[in-house]
């Protein structure tokens, strides 16, 4: 799934007859997890997807969030909110795992 935010609120209407932006759509989207929702993500700062994976895991869906160490304790994460709730987090240096994966990635290959 591929939502620019912000975007124009034309992309889908709801059932109200109100129109629906993309991190409405994503937002739902997230929602809709009925068993797992497994999260990679540099960080979480917005309130409204926030509230989202709250209400998923609210509903017993199990959620996982991996993200980057560095950015847990940034000014305006909501990492902790989700950490204080009983998700799973595990927080990384995502760019040194990415790096160290590329070139893990480049050693397996034949020349």
């Amino acid at each position: 799934m591929a939502l620019f935010f912000p975007s124009k609120p034309e992309l889908e209407a709801r059932a109200n007859g109100t129109q629906m932006d993309t991190l409405d759509i994503f937002c739902k989207w997230l929602q809709s997890a009925t068993s797992a929702l497994d999260i990679c993500v540099f960080n979480i700062t917005n309130s409204a997807i926030t509230r989202s994976i709250l209400e998923v895991h609210r509903k017993g869906v199990r959620v996982r969030v991996v993200t980057d160490d560095d950015q847990v304790m940034s000014t305006g994460s909501k990492v902790k909110e989700l950490t204080v709730a009983g998700i799973e987090v595990l927080s990384v240096l995502l760019f040194t795992v990415t790096f160290h994966a590329s070139h893990a990635h480049n050693l397996t290959r034949s020349p």
